[in-house]
């Protein structure tokens, strides 16, 4: 039998060689663990199926403006999928608890949202039950006049215990008002529609 070149060989070796590495680097990537921005639970909701607990592996927004001194934080498990926000103004450098009330002139306009919120908001989205794609969102305020006038008589805030160069804390809302119902406006807005909302995050500024 005509035996091959000995260049042929090291050519072999290498390809042989490039395979296992690729496989390795593949199993690499399949083995990275996932990154968790947060946890969040959604409790005593009287609008249905939709108390859940989920953890939070996307991370849409993580900013703090310098000018301005605000805060906006936006976890998610993807694109209409579970989500948890919350926004803070005038933000310490220092670990602080902030108490988040809805801005006087939020509830009394049909047109207008006024000032939305006092020192920080949250909101909530989860899915509408187990068997849907769909979501039902839970908030203290008004973002747009789409969305029918309420007064949020609940407590809510959020603790920060690091600030800088990443944020991490707690949020703790209760009596939250549904203003979302399977991934619309709701209309009209019930007030006794309501749900808790616990949760935590971890992210560093962008």
């Amino acid at each position: 039998m005509e035996r091959l070149p000995l260049c042929f060989y090291p050519l072999v070796f290498g390809l042989v060689i490039g395979s296992v590495a690729s496989c390795g680097d593949k199993k690499k990537d399949e083995d990275d663990p996932v990154t968790v921005y947060g946890n969040m639970t959604l409790s005593d909701s009287k609008g249905g199926n939709d108390n859940a607990t989920v953890q939070l592996t996307s991370l849409t927004a993580c900013t703090r403006n310098a000018d301005t001194g605000r805060v906006d934080v936006n976890l998610t498990q993807g694109a209409g999928k579970p989500a948890m926000t919350f926004a803070i103004k005038d933000y310490s450098s220092s670990p602080k608890t902030y108490i988040c009330k809805q801005a006087a002139d939020n509830a009394t306009s049909d047109t207008e949202v006024g000032g939305k919120f006092e020192s920080c908001m949250a909101s909530a989205y989860v899915m509408s039950s187990a068997t849907t794609t769909t979501l039902n969102g839970y908030q203290m305020h008004r973002d747009s006049a789409s969305t029918k006038k309420f007064t949020y008589a609940g407590n809510c805030s959020v603790t920060v215990t690091t600030a800088s160069p990443a944020i991490v804390g707690t949020v703790s809302c209760t009596g939250m008002v549904q203003t979302m119902l399977e991934s619309a406006a709701r209309n009209p807005i019930d007030g006794a529609i309501t749900a808790t909302l616990q949760g935590d995050f971890n992210c560093t500024f962008q």
